[in-house]
């Protein structure tokens, strides 16, 4: 069946009509039909955050051709399937009428909270230069009727060129040392940054920074551009209970907070990330690369030490603090980033601190004096 698609100004409030904000829709086609989220699909803020546990989702089978095909009729031509994970594709797509490049985000499983929590994360944030920026969101029916997928949904996003995973490897030469310009990481860093102050200040946590989720590119004049995308890990804290899931992140760039079982956290755990984008952006590789949770959590051990009540208060009462890989010394130090100064060692190590309440915020990490070295 050819994809018919409802164009949607606000997806969130036009389906589930609990903001106020107008919802606008173009003139559908005949017979379209789209599909009411289940009950367990809505994107509500619960203390217990229940919504965020993959058995919540639904339809999450992915045995979908990634085709170009899937466009039909949404007024955009693929170009190249620039990446594809467990619930769709991203397209890098051509607006048939303008020519405007775009990248959209093809999920196949529509009603996921996921879809749904980007789309209201994008809608009700103010634009910012280090905010992935949504143009529209399409709803449609590709599947057959008789088909148990959920509607696919169509995200369209600005495009950029690569995410700073391609970035990384594009500063790496064969037989020779990574070296990147300081001045390109602390223009990254500072972008980084400013995008995460602009989340939390509008309390919400990312939850799954990562060099993949984050896009790159240059202007005309040959400036460096960073954006946050992905914001389907996202979530709104300071709720009475602060308790949340930890089946979150991905595990490299996960906090210890997390990797040990805490269902209650803060905003602490972007800072983890953003600490650890920091040191791969010096080395041209993760810092902690562990093969398993359990093997990240000894990763960790191993560069910073074991922790315990002294350098991290409520440390024992974490599920995972249990685990025993014996009494680890800190190895971390300066000599590992050739291209970091002492200064900015002092930030990176704030941004990796155990503590999640000793840990630097964005709002005082933008001031940090590494950003005003030459």
């Amino acid at each position: 069946m050819a994809a018919e698609v409802v164009k949607r100004k606000n997806l969130y409030a036009s389906i589930y009509g609990s903001r106020k904000r107008a919802a606008v829709r173009s003139k559908p086609p005949q017979n379209i039909t789209v599909k009411k989220p289940k009950p367990d699909c809505a994107f509500i803020q619960t203390d217990s955050d229940h919504d965020d546990e993959p058995s919540k989702i639904i339809g999450r089978k992915t045995n979908k051709k990634y085709s170009s095909v899937m466009l039909n009729n949404t007024g955009y031509e693929s170009i190249d399937i620039i990446g594809s994970g467990t619930y769709g594709v991203v397209h890098k797509a051509r607006h048939l009428k303008t020519g405007e490049i775009v990248a959209i985000k093809l999920q196949f499983n529509g009603c996921s909270v996921s879809s749904f929590r980007e789309t209201d994360v994008l809608e009700s944030l103010l634009p910012h230069p280090s905010i992935v920026r949504l143009k529209e969101v399409l709803v449609g029916n590709d599947f057959d009727d008789d088909d148990e997928e959920e509607d696919p949904v169509y995200i369209v996003m600005e495009y950029f060129e690569r995410d700073l995973n391609k970035y990384i490897k594009s500063k790496k030469k064969d037989d020779e040392p990574f070296i990147i310009d300081p001045s390109e990481v602390k223009c990254l860093m500072k972008q980084l940054l400013e995008g995460v102050e602009f989340l939390h200040s509008n309390k919400l946590m990312h939850r799954d920074l990562k060099p993949g989720n984050i896009l790159v590119n240059k202007d005309e004049k040959g400036l460096l551009n960073l954006k946050i995308c992905d914001f389907g890990m996202c979530r709104s804290f300071g709720s009475r209970s602060g308790l949340y899931t930890p089946s979150v992140g991905t595990s490299w760039y996960k906090s210890p907070e997390i990797l040990l079982g805490a269902k209650k956290y803060s905003s602490a755990v972007d800072m983890w990330s953003v600490g650890c984008i920091m040191a791969e952006l010096f080395t041209g590789k993760a810092l902690f690369r562990g093969e398993s949770e359990l093997d990240q959590i000894k990763c960790v051990y191993r560069v910073l030490g074991t922790p315990n009540e002294d350098v991290w208060p409520g440390f024992t009462s974490l599920p995972g603090s249990a685990a025993n890989f014996g009494q680890l010394a800190c190895t971390l130090t300066r000599d590992e980033f050739p291209m970091l100064t002492r200064v900015g060692f002092d930030l990176l190590s704030k941004l990796l601190s155990y503590d999640p309440e000793n840990r630097i915020t964005a709002e005082v990490a933008l001031r940090h004096a590494w950003f005003e070295e030459d």
